[in-house]
């Protein structure tokens, strides 16, 4: 039986040797460290100050940032421990990789008893930073993680994806491409649930695993957790993990469509012109009949600039290299296009038009097939409830991929649960909005019960249960959190 039954790659696959455990096990656990929350809120606040644009004033008006800053200070002093892990895996092709990622674990006050609590896997959205990762520096929604495990009780496993993180490997992250980060996920779940003596997580002594696993992510986080809902559903190898629920938001369920829509117009200006630079950077060693940085992107991102004196030094090659930021490639692609760091670019205009007339723009092109390999919505439907929450109007991953899913789920009797529509007043809330509101409430929406009514899933829901169970834990003394757990280190 095939481990894994997403398509995989035409690749050798070198075996496994005695020096590369198996995969799905844990080959490193750190010892406990402790994340202020008021810490990790900085990184997703300069995220969310600097993308929501025309969606503040309407953030201001309902009150959700006032809502999300209350639900975020009433842990702000908080000491959440975490745990930084590295564990094995395999890529598409099969090849022994090496991934990490860190989990976030509720306060332990409790003695002489484990705290049983559920795994919940967050995937968090695209990074092309390769270090700025749960593993090293936490990452814009460690926040959610920490507030996951802070409030709702749950241990929050965050992947840093292939990749990504301290991966080894020389390959780059591969953008929506389910046969590789599926894995990196799955294999997650083995080694925290079936650890080995002596680095275990749930150790049986401070932390007891209830039993229940979760999934959730939002963007690309969102395809990944729907990608790994299918594969568990679809592939009996993996019956023995026992998911409970899935929370997949705001991701390019229909990849194929989304692509195609994204590079379809020389007109429209695209927001992100990194991600389509991204996808083929990071497809070309997936597809390298199909796609070539050097055959298929615009010529001027090709051309090198001098290191010194130049507003855009290097070229594309550089640019995705890992060192840097989907804005700061965002400004120099923009920048080489059109003079302007923040000149408007079409996402068409990333790559040479012979190429997407002569691939994209024909239906039954080879990379129009491989594009289509990678939906993710399609001959199945999920067994355990899945919330879908997307912006009826998000400009960058568009609402049909939710609609989409639900549809094609419906139409298989999968009975599927109403879509949250991620909107203010009618208006829609961005896509960086719809991360404030749909992560928040996917915590909430676990925590209690996973209901059919989006009407009992409000922010409002969410804050008085954070009330309610939080703020009266704030009298412990937080001088006493290094006794809670071995080897307590202030991070």
């Amino acid at each position: 039986m095939a481990r894994f039954s997403l398509p995989v790659l035409l690749l050798a696959c070198p075996r496994l040797t005695a020096a590369q455990p198996p995969a799905g096990t844990l080959t490193e656990l750190q010892p406990v460290s402790y994340d202020r929350m008021a810490d990790l809120q900085k990184a997703f606040s300069r995220l969310v100050a600097r993308d929501l644009g025309p969606h503040r004033q309407d953030f201001e008006k309902f009150g959700v940032m006032t809502a999300f800053q209350r639900l975020i200070s009433y842990n702000l002093g908080r000491l959440v421990p975490s745990r930084g892990l590295k564990y094995a895996s395999t890529d598409a092709a099969g090849r022994p990789r090496l991934y990490s990622g860190r989990v976030f674990l509720p306060s332990h006050t409790k003695s002489g008893a484990p705290l049983k609590v559920p795994l919940l896997i967050y995937q968090h959205a695209t990074e092309t930073e390769r270090k700025y990762t749960p593993y090293y520096d936490r990452g814009d929604e460690a926040v959610f993680g920490a507030l996951g495990a802070e409030l709702c009780g749950f241990a929050v496993a965050m992947p840093d994806g292939d990749g990504m993180g301290a991966d080894p490997s020389a390959e780059p992250h591969a953008y929506c491409h389910g046969a590789t980060s599926v894995p990196c996920l799955i294999d997650l779940i083995r080694a925290l649930t079936q650890g080995a003596s002596g680095r275990r997580v749930f150790d049986g002594v401070h932390y007891a695993w209830d039993g229940q696993v979760f999934i959730m992510g939002y963007s690309e986080g969102g395809y990944i957790a729907m990608a790994a809902v299918k594969e568990l559903t679809t592939n009996p190898a993996w019956k023995g993990i026992p998911l409970a629920g899935a929370a997949c938001m705001g991701g390019p369920a229909e990849f194929s469509a989304t692509v195609r829509t994204l590079l379809k117009d020389p007109r429209k200006t695209y927001a992100r012109p990194y991600i389509p630079a991204y996808l083929i950077a990071t497809w070309q060693h997936l597809y390298p009949d199909v796609i070539s940085m050097a055959q298929d992107l615009n010529p001027k991102l090709l051309e090198e600039h001098p290191a010194k004196g130049s507003p855009d030094p290097g070229s594309i090659y550089q640019w995705m290299d890992g060192a840097y930021n989907g804005d700061k490639i965002t400004q120099l692609i923009q920048f080489r296009l059109t003079g302007n760091r923040n000149g408007k670019v079409a996402a068409r205009a990333i790559a040479r038009e012979s190429w997407l007339r002569d691939n994209l723009d024909k239906a039954g092109s080879r990379l129009n097939q491989v594009l289509r390999q990678n939906d993710v919505v399609g001959d199945w439907a999920p067994k355990v409830p899945v919330l879908l929450a997307h912006d009826p109007q998000d400009a960058l991953v568009p609402y049909s991929n939710s609609q989409d899913a639900f549809d094609s789920w419906k139409r298989r009797g999968g009975n599927p649960y109403p879509i949250v529509r991620l909107e203010l007043g009618g208006r829609g809330s961005g896509h960086v909005g719809g991360a404030v509101l749909s992560l928040p409430l996917a915590f909430a929406w676990f925590k209690l019960g996973m209901p059919r009514s989006a009407d009992s899933m409000s922010l409002d829901t969410l804050l008085a249960y954070a009330k309610d169970h939080t703020v009266g834990r704030i009298k412990e003394q937080l001088g006493n959190l290094a006794k809670r757990l071995p080897g307590g280190q202030k991070h």
